[in-house]
């Protein structure tokens, strides 16, 4: 998939004179007893860039996206406009070690197609280039990364690995360039899922007078009717559940099952090593291993209050500000 050039010209449009977007993504392998989730835990096994500017790029130049002029002086003879260059490469890494074979099954890369690659240590200058570029002249170009939750993996997880191999100097230099993070982005974008939001998420506009019962029970037909018509809706009988409250499942510790007691065992009250969770990328793991920050996160998310007040009082006290 490449970048659509109107999108390019759009983008173009709000960074500052020579400035310079660098994606970038890891995949990972996980450290012997670690875990390639995690910043320390994980090893690098291949890494990609995909850079843009308005104007060529230091070293590589990149290849020119073209769009069609509106300005007679700028077009070529096939009236075209150079809309700016991009240039994408990515390059396996050794891991120092064997990558696991969960990891393999996930990424299709074994050992043998990177026996003979760089390793971090050996790619640390190259990345350190990309992270100070310089013009003709040479001052520096403004730069901003982008990533895909970046600001929650591949920053966190490409610093460790620096630093692991002694390049603090680089770490520094990439933990201090501005961050676009589409992943963030997007959510910020998209309307909150509420009745409001989701009125505006189909198309019928701002709710006037939300909360009260008539705006918001006809708000509820207005949003169901659109919701067909989008053919999110497309079968009455499986989409329809009593009004009444379901049991919760079998050992679970709040009524959807996000959280359920380890081995069945029922506490008079949870606590972080006898709550385990059911979804998500800590799957499995108890409350504990999942740490605080997960759990903090739930409690500022759009999770039942059951879900909640059960994390809240595994932790006791720290919660209190969550």
């Amino acid at each position: 998939m490449k970048p659509r050039p109107a999108d390019l010209v759009a983008l173009a449009a709000l960074l500052p004179p020579g400035a310079i977007v660098l994606s970038f993504d890891l995949e990972t392998c996980a450290a012997p007893g670690g875990d390639a989730r995690a910043p320390g835990r994980a090893r690098v096994v291949q890494f990609g860039i995909a850079a843009f500017s308005a104007e060529p790029l230091p070293g590589v130049g990149g290849e020119p996206v073209t769009v069609v002029s509106q300005s007679r002086s700028e077009a070529d003879e096939d009236g075209l406009q150079v809309a700016g260059y991009v240039f994408a490469e990515a390059t396996n890494v050794d891991p120092e070690h064997r990558i696991d074979a969960a990891s393999q099954s996930k990424h299709k890369i074994t050992d043998a197609m990177v026996r003979d690659a760089p390793t971090v240590a050996d790619l640390a200058d190259d990345l350190l280039a990309w992270l100070r570029p310089a013009g003709e002249d040479g001052h520096p170009r403004p730069l901003y990364l982008c990533g895909y939750n970046a600001l929650r993996f591949d920053v966190p997880v490409l610093a460790a690995e620096l630093r692991r191999v002694g390049r603090e100097d680089v770490t520094l230099v990439l933990e201090a360039t501005p961050l676009l993070d589409c992943m963030l982005i997007r959510k910020a974008a998209e309307p909150a899922m509420t009745l409001e939001g989701t009125c505006l998420r189909y198309g019928l506009g701002v709710l006037e007078g939300a909360h009260t019962a008539d705006a918001d029970s006809l708000a509820n037909l207005a949003v169901l009717a659109a919701q067909a018509g989008h053919g999110h809706l497309r079968d009455v009988a499986a989409a329809s559940g009593k009004a009444g409250p379901r049991p919760a499942p079998l050992g679970a510790v709040d009524s959807q099952g996000k959280l359920r007691w380890v081995d069945g065992k029922v506490l008079p009250a949870p606590t972080p090593d006898a709550v385990e969770v059911t979804f998500g990328k800590h799957q499995g793991k108890t409350l504990r291993q999942a740490g605080p920050g997960f759990s903090r996160w739930i409690c500022s998310n759009e999770f039942d209050d059951d879900v909640k007040s059960a994390v809240r009082l595994a932790w006791g006290p720290i919660a209190r500000a969550w």
